[in-house]
């Protein structure tokens, strides 16, 4: 849309701002636009073959244009490994996306840009406001 001010009656000295629509497009269309590429941020220690395959058929099921990146976390180190994707490509959906939260070790996504440093940062300051029973629970988890 577009705001201007605009007279607030003909021939007067008085304005008000206007607001007029120029274009409308349905949620889904501007997802697919503006979408170029899927970061999946993942749990390595629960990486198993099982998931692979899981992953596999996921992504087989939900063909589309859009790049994949995968973020794998050592949580122990917090040391991040970021694999691209060269033969998979996916259409995000609301579907993949509920797909993908039914995986052991899926630690969610973002779209566009990494946002592994800010899921570190929320984890982190999550587990220090923790006492140290809990802090211990969380690394044996």
């Amino acid at each position: 849309g577009k705001i201007q001010q605009r007279p607030k009656y003909y021939k007067s000295d008085e304005y008000q701002k206007e607001f007029r629509i120029q274009q409308i497009e349905l949620l889904s269309d501007v997802r697919d636009k503006l979408t170029n590429n899927l970061f999946i941020r993942w749990d390595y220690d629960s990486l198993k073959k099982e998931q692979i395959d899981g992953l596999n058929k996921l992504f087989k099921s939900h063909k589309g244009k859009k790049n994949i990146t995968f973020e794998l976390l050592d949580k122990e180190t917090n040391v991040v490994i970021t694999l691209n994707s060269r033969s998979k490509t996916v259409e995000v959906s609301n579907e993949l996306l509920q797909e993908l939260n039914q995986f052991k070790g899926y630690l969610g996504f973002s779209i566009n840009n990494s946002r592994m440093n800010q899921y570190l940062k929320d984890t982190q300051s999550i587990s220090n406001n923790l006492p140290v029973e809990k802090q211990k629970k969380l690394v044996d988890i």
